[in-house]
């Protein structure tokens, strides 16, 4: 009687997992329609973002929906598009920003996608950490950036010469000389560290490809730097923030 018992029991939760699966598997394709209608409607009612929504998806509150834009704005709507939020989502439990945790993840940029033989690489100590920076020769925060990371150990730092005409109108020119040198990383970080302008040069350079990848993951100001783990974070931290960064960020 026990091995049948037992054997009833291992057939009714089987039967309720099959079951479960089966809903499952009916739900999964039946949000996919709903979602797309969803959105579908979000354009029709605000046209303009037409063209800049790359992820639209369902969020952690119950009948509202996620819109991630191609500026890295995350905003949330219900389903019938009669409201939009912009702002942060805090979980009552453990009080969890849900907003910032998916800007995190939404915004993430795998090291493996960047063409980081386009960049000037510097390694220092172990070169166990891994750092990608966006950066502007004419940027005053750059500077500071640079200064901030002669600090920094046990580090690989890959450096795109990023320079933002529409700010500072000589830092092509600047960029194009560094980038033409003989010693690009050292011709930046005289220039950097140093205030020593490089020679004029001229030659075929990776500018306009650097321009392109940054217009691609929407860095929009400089420095922008990319931890090992892909989280991008613009701004320059302070060194001891940097070195506690470059640890938690590199896995």
């Amino acid at each position: 009687m026990m091995v049948k018992f037992s054997e009833e029991i291992y057939m009714r939760a089987l039967r309720k997992l099959m079951v479960g699966m089966m809903l499952f598997g009916v739900w999964a394709v039946m949000a996919a329609p709903v979602t797309q209608s969803v959105e579908d409607l979000l354009i029709k009612k605000l046209p303009r973002l037409e063209g800049h929504v790359t992820s639209f998806l369902p969020a952690e509150v119950p009948g509202w929906y996620e819109i991630y834009t191609d500026d890295r704005q995350l905003l949330y709507v219900d389903e019938k598009i009669n409201f939009i939020f912009s702002g942060d989502i805090i979980s009552v439990n453990g009080l969890r920003n849900l907003s910032q945790a998916r800007l995190e993840q939404l915004g993430s940029v795998p090291l493996t996608t960047l063409p980081l033989n386009l960049a000037m690489k510097e390694v220092r100590g172990n070169g166990s950490r891994r750092l990608v920076v966006f950066s502007d020769p004419d940027c005053p925060y750059c500077r500071k950036l640079e200064h901030e990371l002669q600090a920094i150990t046990n580090v690989t730092i890959y450096t795109f010469l990023y320079p933002l005409t529409s700010l500072h109108p000589e830092a092509d020119k600047i960029a194009q000389d560094i980038a033409c040198s003989a010693n690009p990383l050292q011709s930046w970080q005289q220039y950097m560290l140093h205030d020593q302008k490089p020679k004029t040069m001229t030659c075929q350079n990776h500018l306009n490809e650097i321009q392109a990848l940054g217009n691609k993951y929407q860095v929009t100001g400089t420095p922008t730097l990319i931890y090992g783990n892909g989280r991008l974070i613009p701004g320059v931290p302070p060194a001891d923030v940097l070195d506690k960064n470059l640890t938690q960020f590199n896995s």
